[in-house]
């Protein structure tokens, strides 16, 4: 549209993967994703860092491949991270930070789940 002419983002989100989520929280992983990228006024990619990392040729812990993703998708910045369960309430999100230069950030949140159970 017209309107994404004027205004493109310069950071870009790429979905958070989560292997192993169980069925009852499999959505988080999107809506985490989402909430971030509207926190960054981002763009949420439509593929994760792996798959971008695989279309350059290249392994996604590296900092060039990271270099070579951001300047693919036309950003200053790309974050992407993961999900995993810390125990049967509390997930753990891992979120990398890269901005092109030697300024890699990389942060763990523990995230508590507010799971609604019939007593």
């Amino acid at each position: 549209g017209a309107s994404s002419a004027l205004a493109k983002p310069s950071t870009t989100v790429f979905p958070l993967t989560a292997p192993n989520l169980p069925m009852k929280i499999a959505s988080a992983p999107e809506e985490l994703s989402r909430a971030l990228a509207d926190e960054l006024g981002a763009e949420v990619a439509k593929l994760p860092i792996d798959d971008a990392a695989g279309l350059a040729g290249c392994d996604h812990n590296a900092v060039t491949c990271l270099e070579t993703v951001a300047k693919n998708f036309k950003s200053k910045r790309i974050v992407f991270g993961t999900i995993s369960m810390l125990d049967e309430d509390r997930l753990k999100v891992t979120l990398t930070r890269y901005d092109p230069g030697p300024d890699r950030q990389q942060r763990a949140f523990a995230v508590g789940l507010q799971c609604h159970r019939s007593r």
